[in-house]
């Protein structure tokens, strides 16, 4: 039973506060699919911490105190991105040639945090934990992102013909 309502609790925070979250987070970063995937990734922490969180006076304002936490953590991506980014273009020896002819090929078909997640996958070979571990985020949101960051790069080429 306890199970239950655990799963109760959490179906009605969801449902309740998901769409308020998302468009929060769209609203302060540069898209809606960033903002959605912050919002979803404040319920996985809440759904991690449901114990807590059913035990807090205001449920709402944990979430929100999350997503801020969450948006700061994309934020802070965004600046490690652009500054790999920034050290590859400026990057003379060739120690990054791989990378930087990935960059040349296919940016601008993908965002650049696509990009990147794509350049230590198969670049760098990466595994989806050390790269989740490396943004600070859950494995299986890494996954999602990086089959979003496929997908986009697809979609791109198919349409360049």
């Amino acid at each position: 039973m306890e199970k239950k309502k655990k799963q109760d609790f959490f179906r009605r925070l969801y449902q309740d506060y998901f769409g308020k979250l998302a468009n929060t987070a769209s609203a302060l970063v540069d898209n809606r699919e960033s903002g959605e995937d912050i919002a979803q990734d404040t319920f996985l922490i809440a759904w991690r911490h449901i114990d807590e969180l059913m035990d807090y006076q205001r449920p709402y304002a944990w979430l929100v105190r999350t997503l801020r936490n969450q948006i700061g953590d994309y934020y802070r991506l965004r600046k490690r991105v652009d500054k790999l980014s920034q050290e590859l273009i400026a990057d003379r020896d060739g120690t990054h040639r791989d990378e930087l002819s990935v960059c040349f090929l296919y940016g601008g078909a993908v965002t650049r945090e696509e990009l990147q997640l794509l350049i230590w996958f198969y670049v760098e070979n990466l595994t989806a934990k050390a790269i989740a571990e490396k943004l600070g985020i859950n494995d299986v949101s890494c996954r999602k992102r990086i089959q979003r960051a496929k997908e986009h790069l697809r979609e791109a080429m198919k349409n360049d013909g």
